[in-house]
């Protein structure tokens, strides 16, 4: 199963370059799931909101379709996987006396220093809880209930290396004004 991602980057005038050796890592100290590359999961319109709101409206996205095993990802999006991060939350405290908050990228940092979890896992994929939701996005279970379904997750992938996709096309999708001619806005 592939799937497509976005990512977005500051646009800085350097398309050549942005097609030439996209996508690109962080390793800003306030990467939600610590470094890698972070790609909008199939949501097109998270790349935008991002863009807008983190690079004042100057920003580029760039597709890729990549292979998907869902083996290799630690899918925060899964209860299982957030038990096993809220276990290891746990033995994180009790090891090292913690009575602060601990965050997600702090956990996730200290899981990546086992081998045997970067042999398991290539990616991290999560969902946040900030997105201001408006009435779209809402499909309730039940008319007069409040519980509804969250049509628009604001779903991201954080991928440790480029291994899993250094070979495939990175293609720029927005803005218009770097697409060729072979290409249309998504």
């Amino acid at each position: 199963m592939n799937r497509i991602l976005y990512q977005t980057l500051e646009d800085r005038h350097n398309i050549d370059f942005v097609r030439k050796y996209g996508p690109f890592k962080c390793s800003r100290r306030s990467a939600f799931l610590g470094d890698g590359y972070y790609f909008w999961d199939t949501n097109i319109n998270h790349a935008h909101s991002w863009g807008k709101s983190s690079y004042n409206g100057s920003y580029i996205i760039g597709k890729i379709e990549v292979p998907y095993d869902t083996s290799k990802v630690f899918d925060l999006t899964d209860p299982y996987y957030l038990q096993d991060l809220k276990d290891a939350e746990e033995r994180l405290r009790e090891a090292y006396k913690f009575k602060k908050r601990i965050c997600v990228r702090f956990i996730i940092d200290w899981l990546k220093e086992d081998r045997i979890f970067l042999k398991r896992f290539v990616a991290i994929r999560a969902s946040d809880a900030k997105i201001q939701m408006n009435s779209n996005n809402k499909l309730f279970f039940y008319d007069g209930r409040s519980e509804y379904l969250n049509m628009s997750p604001r779903v991201q992938i954080c991928y440790f290396s480029n291994d899993s996709f250094k070979s495939l096309p990175f293609t720029i999708v927005y803005p218009d004004k770097y697409l060729d001619s072979t290409q249309f806005a998504v």
